[in-house]
C-alpha cells in the first residue's frame, strides 16, 4: 500500500504566512474581496470598519496604506476631523472623489 509523502512546505507558502509585505496586502486584497460580495460594487467602509473586515490592527493598515489609495476617499465633515472611506472598486472610489 502506497502512502501520501507529505506536502512539500515552499518559500511562497512561509512568506504568505510570516512576512508581513505578503501576508497584510493580502490581508487587505481579501478585504476589498469581502466588501464587494457582501455589499456589491459600490460597497463602501469606514476606515475602522474595513480594518476589523480584514483583521488587522491600525499600524499594520497604516504601513500599507499607501499600497491601496485609489480605494480610499478622505472626507471631512463640517466640524469634525478627516475620515477615510475604503471602496472595494478603484472606479465607485474615483467617482466618489468627484
Amino acid at each position: 500500500m502506497m502512502t501520501k509523502s507529505p506536502k512539500k512546505k515552499t518559500l511562497a507558502e512561509f512568506k504568505s504566512l510570516y512576512d508581513p509585505n505578503v501576508c497584510i496586502p493580502a490581508a487587505i486584497r481579501a478585504g476589498f474581496a469581502s466588501l464587494l460580495a457582501a455589499e456589491g460594487p459600490e460597497g463602501w467602509e469606514y476606515e475602522l470598519d474595513f480594518m476589523k473586515r480584514c483583521d488587522l490592527n491600525v499600524t499594520k493598515l497604516a504601513q500599507f496604506r499607501d499600497q491601496f489609495e485609489k480605494h480610499i476617499v478622505i472626507v471631512r465633515p463640517t466640524g469634525k476631523t478627516e475620515r477615510r472611506i475604503w471602496f472595494g472598486d478603484v472606479k465607485i472610489a474615483e467617482k466618489a472623489r468627484g
